[in-house]
């Protein structure tokens, strides 16, 4: 009895273990196999739990990990590097490029300048290996947008985010799966809209590259180290 307790106990020990950690699911399924194995617990009639079943949330493959801090890493270095106009930060969702309104569009207008494409293009191979999401966000200062085509702020920014999505799939080839476009309109600004350049800061498109436990940027206040890039 001293030692089946001992072992019911290194079990539950070691699957805590490896629910807690980032680990790949098909070492996951083999260490949770070999346990049952070691067991006799293998064999399971039909609609009884399966511990071989790996959890589908909450882990990553260490491949996709590893792929996604290579990434990031190899982004910032090269926006370093170039000096561009594109902005990283650290925030609780991730990574986060930013690409002011103005270098992007035309006042008003949604097309990708092909000035900004240009600072957007070298790193379009890594955001087309990125292994998780990205949230492309179009944001608008607070002075009200009514057009024929825009009635508000909202059909802007979101048409905006959209055309860079447009772009990244179509020239960057990244894959469209694993773009999202959102409008946020003026609701999040990062700078008072009391004087203009308040208000050009605000006027922005952002690059939220998300990790496996994010499903969407609920929060997007920005609790950051400060920007790594000037």
């Amino acid at each position: 009895m001293t030692y089946g307790d001992m072992m019911s106990l290194l079990l539950v020990f070691f699957i805590a273990m490896a629910a807690y950690s980032t680990m790949d699911v098909v070492k996951y399924r083999s260490l949770v196999g070999s346990i049952q194995e070691a067991f006799g617990t293998r064999d399971h009639a039909p609609g009884e739990p399966r511990l071989d079943s790996a959890p589908s949330e909450g882990i990553a493959s260490a491949g996709a990990e590893n792929e996604r801090r290579e990434i990031e890493s190899t982004l910032e270095e090269q926006l370093r590097e170039s000096g561009g106009p594109l902005q990283v930060l650290r925030t609780n969702d991730g990574m986060r490029l930013r690409l002011e309104g103005r270098i992007a569009f035309e006042p008003g207008e949604t097309e990708l300048r092909e000035e900004s494409w240009a600072h957007l293009a070298p790193i379009a191979p890594l955001l087309a290996r990125y292994p998780y999401r990205i949230w492309v966000e179009g944001h608008t200062d607070d002075i009200p947008m009514a057009s024929a085509v825009y009635p508000s702020n909202w059909e802007l920014s979101a048409a905006r985010a959209g055309g860079v999505v447009r772009a990244l799939i179509t020239r960057g080839k990244v894959p469209a799966g694993r773009l999202v476009a959102l409008g946020y309109a003026e609701t999040r600004p990062i700078a008072s809209n009391g004087e203009e350049s308040g208000r050009a800061r605000n006027r922005r498109v952002e690059f939220l590259l998300s990790r496996p436990t994010s499903r969407a940027p609920v929060r997007l206040t920005e609790v950051e180290t400060g920007p790594i890039l000037p």
